[in-house]
């Protein structure tokens, strides 16, 4: 039979919740939840405390499971949007796709970090805007031109070298320099 109550406690190293069944004023014996994969893959989701959920459980409301949580009056949807699929945290953290416009949103309150990958590739049909300072703690490898629209291109430490024939800034000269304004010759590698 269905069941409806809140969960009362978690234990999150078995994977059992117990519920509460306001209709009755009991509490179940630890029940599992339903997840979604639990053996090669494993996607983990455990409800809090006082949420609402419904159970299919024995006659005797000694064996059953948790099927997933519901809304209720207290709780409603935030995005209200059919054609948005979304995952919202407490903190205000929230990852959502629109089937409709084809964007995807990720909004972090805390840090965001790749922990492990071989090779990431980022493919934009029109351009990548990063809006903060950024750190390369490895080599850079660029096969088109850097522009700067606003600031200054610099080394604060090695070299830049440029060209086909690997220029260094730091250490080239230029040969048959006179002063005012007259040009002198390519630098010398």
């Amino acid at each position: 039979m269905l069941k409806f109550g809140v969960i009362s406690e978690v234990d999150e190293q078995k994977g059992l919740s117990r519920v509460k069944f306001l209709d009755q004023d009991i509490v179940s014996g630890w029940l599992p939840v339903l997840q979604k994969n639990t053996l090669k893959n494993q996607d983990e989701c455990w409800m809090d405390v006082n949420e609402h959920v419904v159970c299919l459980m024995d006659e005797n409301l000694e064996h059953g499971v948790i099927l997933g949580a519901i809304y209720s009056d207290g709780e409603l949807p935030i995005v209200k949007d059919k054609n948005v699929r979304a995952v919202t945290f407490e903190d205000g953290t929230f990852i959502k796709f629109n089937r409709t416009t084809k964007a995807l949103t990720v909004s972090c309150e805390g840090d965001v970090e790749i922990v492990k990958a071989t090779n990431v590739t980022i493919v934009a049909s029109t351009k990548i805007t990063l809006d903060s300072d950024v750190e390369i703690t490895g080599e850079l490898t660029v096969n088109k031109d850097i522009e700067s629209e606003t600031g200054e291109i610099k080394a604060t430490v090695g070299d830049v070298k440029a060209g086909p024939t690997s220029v260094s800034l730091l250490t080239h000269v230029h040969a048959g320099v006179t002063s005012g304004m007259a040009s002198t010759s390519p630098p010398t590698p």
